[in-house]
């Protein structure tokens, strides 16, 4: 589903040399239509099955591609969403370059795919072990990693953002990924601190415990977090003190985790501060053009009062879909600033400078609600914790960089917090 709203900015991937290629092609670029010009990542395979593309302005990842067709000098997709059917179909074709017309309903316009050059391969990982939770609906699947040698070791749980994001921090369906929690896991994991991380429902190994899309509300996710919490609290794993470390929506559900359960510590990365509905406002202006924006903001509002709303812009029918809209109502009700104030346990806000989606102020208006938090502005520090500046385009590149290591500052500064803390 595409609840990654405040995912704006999609993780970037590799892509093959020529479309001919058995294997996923991953490619970047952008529909044009009057007024607009929406990004767009599309994962291209040879027989068509499991090709997806994603439109990030509209909140909109891993959505399945049909009919897909593709030769050496033609591509044809089309994305069956929305009110009417969007059809991608190509009038040059290389190597380099695809370019061609798209339409739908009364829309038309073009697009464009580039190739990314091909990622570094991983580098080595700490040894980890596969465990897993069972709830209601199925059962859920992470990687624990405990050091060597330390009999009772600190434990950090971390949660992934918003969307489809895995155990590893990376998109699904989004090729090599950034890995920046694998990145931090290892990190810690070096530093003699255990960590486990988990796919959420509906995503990764954890895919068979996904719900439907109406029924999901924001409450699951925070149960699934309790529930990991209650786990290790109650395996014969001995652990020195329990730490939840969230990040960007994830910080949300670490939060609210974190007044029902008996925690020893809360680290929030990059998490904002404000409602969902106010953070997708400020995301939509910048990325929508005037008009679409206009018709976008009801919608918000309607969602804010939890109240449905109807969708006449096919522009706008991934991101506010009547399926995906109780799930938003159920999100967009909950204040992250008003859910600090009430936590009574340690907690640190981690936020870089160079994030896109979550400014700097947001991690004042936390540090406001709870005054007695440690606050930690890492300079240069993107979304993804990687040490990247400048405008979308230059950033886009690090959030399908696996290779590109973690800010040091970040890493030093939870693993601070995590020795401060009593055992």
């Amino acid at each position: 589903m595409s609840r990654c709203v405040i995912t704006i900015l999609l993780l970037m991937v590799p892509f093959m040399t020529a479309i001919g290629q058995d294997g996923p092609g991953r490619w970047t670029g952008a529909i044009v239509l009057p007024g607009v010009e929406l990004a767009i990542n599309v994962t291209l395979t040879s027989t068509g099955t499991g090709s997806t593309i994603d439109i990030p302005p509209q909140g909109a990842f891993s959505l399945p591609l049909s009919n897909v067709r593709l030769t050496d000098s033609a591509v044809y997709f089309e994305l069956p969403a929305g009110p009417g059917l969007a059809v991608f179909e190509s009038t040059l074709v290389s190597e380099a370059r695809i370019e061609g017309t798209f339409k739908q309903g009364a829309a038309a316009g073009t697009f464009f795919l580039t190739p990314d050059t091909e990622a570094p391969a991983d580098s080595a990982h700490a040894p980890e072990e596969e465990v897993t939770l069972e709830t209601e609906t199925g059962r859920l699947h992470g990687s624990l990693v405990k050091p060597v040698g330390i009999s009772t070791p600190a434990l950090v749980i971390l949660h992934s953002g918003s969307g489809p994001t895995n155990r590893d921090g990376n998109t699904q369906g989004a090729g090599a990924g950034n890995n920046s929690l694998r990145l931090l896991s290892d990190a810690l994991y070096e530093a003699g601190v255990a960590v486990l991380r988990f796919d959420k429902r509906g995503v990764g190994a954890s895919v068979a415990a996904g719900m439907n899309e109406a029924d999901l509300r924001f409450e699951a996710y925070v149960s699934d977090l309790v529930g990991w919490i209650r786990h290790f609290s109650e395996s014969s794993d001995a652990f020195s003190k329990v730490v939840l470390a969230g990040h960007s929506e994830g910080g949300l559900i670490a939060t609210l985790a974190a007044t029902r359960t008996d925690i020893d510590g809360l680290v929030l990365i990059a998490a904002p501060g404000r409602p969902a509905g106010e953070v997708l406002r400020e995301q939509l202006s910048r990325n929508l053009s005037p008009g679409l924006y206009a018709s976008a903001t009801p919608i918000i509002s309607a969602l804010e009062d939890g109240r449905t709303a109807d969708v006449s812009d096919p522009q706008l029918s991934a991101l506010f879909r009547p399926s995906v809209q109780p799930y938003l109502i159920s999100w967009f009700a909950l204040d992250p600033a008003e859910a600090f104030a009430a936590v009574d346990v340690p907690s640190l806000i981690l936020q870089g400078t160079t994030d896109l989606q979550v400014p700097v102020s947001d991690a004042r208006i936390l540090e406001a609600a709870q005054p007695r938090a440690g606050v930690v502005v890492v300079e240069g520090m993107n979304h993804v914790l990687k040490m990247v500046d400048g405008d979308l385009a230059a950033q886009m590149p690090s959030y399908g960089d696996p290779s590109l290591p973690l800010s040091p500052v970040l890493t030093d500064a939870i693993l601070e917090f995590v020795t401060r803390l009593p055992d």
